[in-house]
């Protein structure tokens, strides 16, 4: 799990300059004691450095930020990442464990840290970390899903995290067949209802087809069974019918053809009466 320095901080810095700052903030700028507003002058001359290469010009300009205002969270992470991008990964460390402590909920440094710890191959470190950058970020924070990304990529190599994720994803994945149970059971029987008018005005093949779905969306829908017989009754029915009018049909023009002495013509037409009646066999 190596890591590209470069494309991380550029990354993170990123971040930075879009939302840190919001969140680094301890109150609205008119809140803010004269040392406090400098120390985030000294921030943002820090930035600007950064974000041309000028990592010592940068790293400069948070420390003095820092010693203006000692609890100023977001420039303890600013001060890591220029750390770890110039290779001073202790250093870096620190200043992610500080800007923690002075703020464990402030969310960006928690990935910092993973990252650091992964870079060590400290991959338990790194998967704790990921999992409190996890819980912190909201819905719609695009770093909480990559927090979880990594979590499950070091669960590969971490048995007890891999088995936290597997009883988690069961624990989920059993709600979301419960919920699509109880919608599968309200389909049923609205399907039910349909099949219910069908058979009630004597179209059965059509009631039979959403008995079908019924049964295939819940197969002990209430009524369910019931209704079923009652359409397969009917269509058998039907069909013992329809088999007699055929039988009647064979047999009128058997007569006909015998009449006319076609006897040939006529025990064929009487065969198919037989075949009409005759069980079935297995073949």
């Amino acid at each position: 799990m190596k890591r590209n320095i470069p494309l991380i901080l550029a990354v993170l810095n990123f971040s930075v300059f879009s939302c840190l700052f919001a969140q680094g903030q301890q109150a609205p700028n008119q809140d803010l004691s004269m040392l406090q507003k400098q120390a985030r002058d000294y921030r943002e001359e820090g930035l600007e450095e950064q974000r041309l290469g000028n990592l010592d010009e940068a790293m400069a300009f948070y420390q003095k930020a820092i010693i203006t205002d000692p609890f100023y969270v977001v420039a303890y992470n600013d001060l890591g990442i220029v750390y770890e991008a110039k290779g001073f990964i202790d250093q870096a460390e620190a200043c992610y464990l500080n800007s923690i402590k002075l703020n464990p909920d402030y969310p960006n440094v928690y990935s910092n840290l993973a990252f650091l710890y992964e870079g060590k191959r400290d991959f338990e470190k790194a998967a704790h970390y990921w999992d409190k950058r996890m819980k912190l970020g909201l819905p719609d924070d695009p770093w909480r899903e990559k927090a979880e990304k990594r979590l499950r990529d070091l669960a590969e190599v971490i048995p007890s995290l891999k088995a936290r994720f597997l009883e988690e994803d069961a624990v989920r994945l059993n709600k979301e067949l419960l919920v699509k149970k109880e919608q599968d059971a309200k389909k049923a029987q609205e399907h039910l209802k349909t099949a219910k008018k069908f058979y009630m005005g004597g179209e059965y093949e059509k009631a039979m087809q959403e008995m079908e779905v019924v049964l295939l969306l819940d197969p002990r829908a209430p009524g369910g069974a019931e209704m079923f017989e009652m359409v397969s009754a009917k269509l058998r029915e039907k069909e013992r019918l329809a088999t007699i009018q055929r039988m009647q049909q064979h047999f009128q023009e058997g007569v006909r053809l015998y009449q006319q002495d076609n006897s040939r013509l006529a025990k064929s037409e009487f065969n198919k009466i037989l075949e009409l009646t005759a069980s079935p066999r297995e073949k």
